[in-house]
């Protein structure tokens, strides 16, 4: 578990993929939300999340939760 300011939490999980994975793992970027995207039964909608880092247009499903999540992990 990590725990602390969100720069804390990145640099342990940095640290951590390098330690278990190896120098090749090259973990640069990460972004830290308050939430994520899930449906209403809770499972995370990856794919949508894919396509947000990717520039790509948005599919998002009927099944979401709460759709302005998105508005808010894009700012």
């Amino acid at each position: 578990d990590f725990t602390g300011s969100s720069e804390e939490v990145e640099k342990a999980l940095i640290a951590s993929v390098r330690n278990q994975i190896g120098a090749i793992a090259c973990l640069k970027n990460i972004v830290s939300v308050e939430r994520l995207p899930k449906t209403r039964s809770g499972k995370i909608l990856r794919k949508n999340l894919r396509q947000l880092i990717d520039g790509d247009e948005l599919q998002i499903p009927s099944t979401i939760d709460d759709a302005s999540i998105f508005e808010e992990i894009n700012q």
